[in-house]
């Protein structure tokens, strides 16, 4: 059994739900452009964001209590402890993942790759994370922020997520000996 993310009445979160200015920078690099530049084209159009000031004004409610409002460049909330096939977490496994990245500036730009090279983006300066059952994401500086879930365009913010432990049944097939 997984566990999903129910987003509204109609939406489900499978795996991951991003938003943020970072997360809108990486839908706007082009295939062609992966095609020929390789992983580092996302580099390059994320330097040159910094310092635009594009981050927006967040509210995070987690659960029914603790509330903390962030400068957020990018938020990524996962339904498991793995992004990509990787463990990045080693919290809670009936709960979602939320990882913020707030407040990056110039000269945290050699922190943040050597983090996002190594896979320890947790470690680093600036990022907030938590484990919730429960999350509501409001925007506060009246700027339009729309959510991507699983890749694809999602909702606009505000949102509430919910985590719905061992929801969907996974079949997997039994191993054959055979070659």
């Amino acid at each position: 059994m997984v566990g999903l993310g129910k987003c509204g009445m109609d939406k489900a979160v499978v795996s991951s739900l991003t938003f943020g200015n970072l997360a809108t920078l990486s839908n706007e690099v082009r295939q062609r452009d992966k095609q020929k530049f390789g992983l580092g084209v996302y580099l390059v159009k994320a330097i040159q964001q910094i310092g635009k000031n594009k981050s927006y004004l967040i509210k995070y409610q987690i659960g029914d209590h603790q509330v903390e409002t962030l400068r957020t460049w990018f938020t990524l909330i996962t339904t498991s402890r793995l992004v990509g096939g990787f463990a990045y977490d080693t919290g809670a496994k009936e709960k979602m993942h939320v990882s913020v990245l707030h407040n990056i500036h110039l000269q945290q730009v050699g922190e943040y790759i050597y983090f996002a090279v190594t896979g320890k983006l947790r470690r680093a300066k600036n990022i907030t994370t938590y484990t919730t059952q429960k999350l509501t994401v409001t925007p506060q500086d009246g700027k339009k922020v729309v959510s991507r879930i699983d890749g694809d365009e999602g909702p606009e913010l505000p949102l509430t997520i919910t985590f719905l432990p061992e929801y969907l049944p996974l079949m997997v097939p039994p191993q054959s000996n055979k070659r």
